[in-house]
């Protein structure tokens, strides 16, 4: 298990089925269609968007549901904030004695951070329209750019307005981050925060981090699209690929325990 992979399980859990956009630091967007597979090497791949196909732009709805989200690994993480104007009590601490700031200590390489502010989450308006629309376009998509993969649509994406997020590596990973402006003292809420004038003093054996960065289509929620078994057409026929002539037939399904393992599988 990694920190990428808790990570993901528990933005599932919490979001209620969505996933995080791949790879890290991408925007997903409705319509986009991926190709998760588990053939020899589970990889994620996304193809394209129903609209590289011929689909018809749908207009979109979006809903506010919290102002804040604060995720982390239920073990390992340790927070040591730093005030203004104090010499810094972590050995190797980058910080200033004129800035606060706070220290995160990660103890396993399972271990992660995430905080987020402004969370929101975009669908279409029509959604009979969209997957009308989706149906047609799934049609037109080359069987080989899938090949024996599950394809997958994606139905809603959640936004922030900002977010911060750390990955451990390893054992003894640290996230240090500084604010020299106006703020006395700085705590895990106010990562992702605009007023702090936030910066990146220190990181260590991190896979990944990103500070107070602005979040379009961070996360996603998507169904496996069944096309009467067509879409998985990968014998060519006399020279040539066949058309998929049953993309009309083609259906959405809720994502499976298999299929989100496949996903966590391939981080």
């Amino acid at each position: 298990m990694t920190a990428i992979r808790e990570y993901a399980k528990s933005i599932h859990a919490n979001l209620a089925g969505f996933l995080p956009s791949q790879p890290l630091g991408n925007s997903s967007n409705v319509g986009d269609l991926y190709s998760i597979g588990t053939f020899n090497k589970s990889n994620i791949e996304k193809i394209g968007s129903i609209y590289n196909f011929g689909g018809e732009p749908q207009e979109l709805h979006s809903t506010k549901k919290a102002e804040q989200l604060s995720l982390q690994s239920a073990t390992g993480v340790k927070a040591t904030s730093k005030l203004k104007g104090n010499a810094p009590t972590i050995p190797g601490s980058s910080l200033g004695v004129d800035e606060a700031g706070i220290t995160v200590e990660f103890q396993s390489n399972t271990s992660y951070l995430f905080v987020a502010e402004g969370l929101s989450y975009k669908e279409p308006v029509n959604m009979p329209a969209f997957l009308t629309s989706a149906r047609t376009a799934i049609g037109k998509v080359d069987p080989r750019q899938i090949g024996f993969n599950s394809l997958w649509l994606v139905m809603r994406i959640a936004e922030v307005d900002r977010y911060t997020l750390a990955l451990a590596k390893s054992r003894a990973a640290v996230f240090e981050v500084g604010a020299s402006g106006s703020v006395t003292a700085l705590g895990l809420s106010d990562l992702a925060s605009a007023e702090a004038s936030l910066k990146l003093a220190r990181t260590h054996n991190l896979q990944y981090s990103v500070l107070s960065s602005k979040g379009s289509g961070i996360f996603f929620f998507a169904k496996k699209v069944e096309v009467g078994g067509a879409i998985r057409a990968y014998t060519p026929v006399g020279g040539y690929w066949p058309p998929n002539k049953s993309a009309r037939r083609a259906s959405f399904e809720d994502l499976s325990g298999d299929d989100v393992k496949a996903f966590l599988d391939a981080l």
